[in-house]
């Protein structure tokens, strides 16, 4: 359904999509912008973190936008806030409809519903508390010799493992999968979350070095899956992840991968899965399931989502006509300014929304200091004091006229 925007705040450009090809609505590098935003949803500044995602709505890479937004949400943040992975999926799945039945989502930057929408996910992920993923560990070649990982390997047997493979399944990734599944079942030890993720990157190694991301498996059927992609090794790791109990967000996480899947998606995928291993793991510290944002920070993220069009408004000020006396349109012209148009300030805890919105619209003129105005004021005091001696003088000597008179 398409929202209608009030005049006022209604983007009204001529300009088409390839018009915006590598600069953005206001002129700035395309992947400046994107760089800016991460950085300042990270540091907790809500309102840069605000303009740079209303500069790239309105640019039209919402698709890009929302793919940005998930992954600094899944590197930088995952456990710390689990909640926002439903309103992760429910906005995505809107948004990949709109995206198969437009050629561009352009005009989408009047459509009050995604203003609002991305917003709060950008409000949301700047507001909540960050942790980083696990960094993947790079796999050597001679990490594929299994003599040489024997300090890692905790299976006796392939017991457990067997019930989950079949004979189709290539050998080679038995012993992974099977050191996979029980370091998830033995999740008390003291390395299990780095071996998951250890072996589960030595698989995709093995994949991309010597089948070119397409290692064939037995076939499993997956839900809304194109069926030559059936055969891929990743289903069998969701498959041993479901095996053990899951909280909701398991099952979201594995929507999510199952989103747009292809060969050359997989690799950006991978951390879907490590997320998974932490959450079935649960690491110290224990993570909150059902963690929510405190109401000062609600508060906060509230008073911003009731001014998102004048966010645009605002926005629009520095098109055109403003965009010479606010910023240089080339930010990579170093003759312009010496200063960055991109603050490095960091976030303070007592900002307010409301300051920030108080300040929309008004028109602050500098002052127009006169210098020859401050030395006629100087050179009038002068007087003035000069002037005021001789009263004092002059009343002295009548006084002492009056004296002399009684006196005589």
């Amino acid at each position: 359904m398409f929202n209608n925007i009030p005049k006022q705040f209604f983007i009204d450009d001529s300009r088409v999509i390839k018009d915006f090809s590598k600069k953005t609505y206001n002129g700035y590098q395309k992947s400046k912008i994107f760089t800016e935003l991460k950085k300042n949803i990270i540091s907790g500044n809500l309102e840069k973190a605000g303009f740079w995602a209303t500069e790239l709505h309105c640019s039209g890479y919402l698709y890009q936008l929302y793919n940005t937004l998930f992954n600094i949400y899944i590197k930088n943040i995952n456990k710390s806030n689990l909640s926002i992975l439903n309103i992760f999926i429910r906005d995505y799945k809107n948004l990949l409809i709109k995206k198969e039945n437009f050629k561009d989502l352009l005009f989408l930057r009047n459509d009050q519903f995604y203003r609002n929408h991305i917003h709060n996910i950008v409000g949301y992920l700047t507001l909540s508390p960050k942790y980083n993923l696990p960094v993947l560990p790079k796999i050597k070649q001679e990490d594929f010799v299994m003599k040489n990982n024997k300090s890692r390997l905790i299976s006796k047997n392939l017991n457990d493992i067997n019930k989950i493979i079949t004979k189709k399944d290539p050998k080679n990734v038995i012993i992974p999968l099977s050191e996979i599944l029980l370091n998830l079942k033995n999740k008390g030890l003291s390395k299990s979350l780095e071996n998951c993720i250890f072996w589960t990157s030595w698989l995709f190694t093995y994949d991309h070095n010597f089948f070119k991301k397409k290692l064939k498996c037995n076939y499993r059927e997956q839900l809304n899956i194109n069926k030559k992609y059936c055969y891929d090794f990743t289903w069998i790791i969701w498959e041993i992840i479901f095996t053990f109990p899951n909280h909701q967000c398991i099952k979201e996480l594995y929507n999510l991968y199952c989103m747009e899947f292809t060969f050359s998606k997989k690799k950006n995928k991978l951390n879907l899965i490590v997320l998974a291993f932490m959450i079935l793991i649960d690491p110290f510290p224990k993570i909150k399931l059902d963690y929510s944002l405190p109401s000062s920070k609600l508060n906060t993220l509230n008073t911003y989502l009731v001014n998102i069009n004048f966010l645009y408004a605002d926005f629009l000020k520095n098109t055109d006509s403003h965009i010479s006396k606010i910023i240089p349109r080339n930010i990579e012209h170093k003759n312009v300014s010496n200063k960055s148009i991109f603050s490095k300030k960091i976030y303070k805890k007592n900002y307010s929304m409301e300051q920030h919105m108080l300040k929309i619209n008004k028109n602050i003129k500098p002052k127009i200091v006169n210098k020859s105005n401050k030395i006629n004021n100087k050179s009038n005091k002068i007087n003035n004091k000069s002037n005021n001696i001789n009263n004092t003088k002059n009343s002295i000597s009548l006084i002492k006229s009056i004296r002399n008179k009684k006196s005589y």
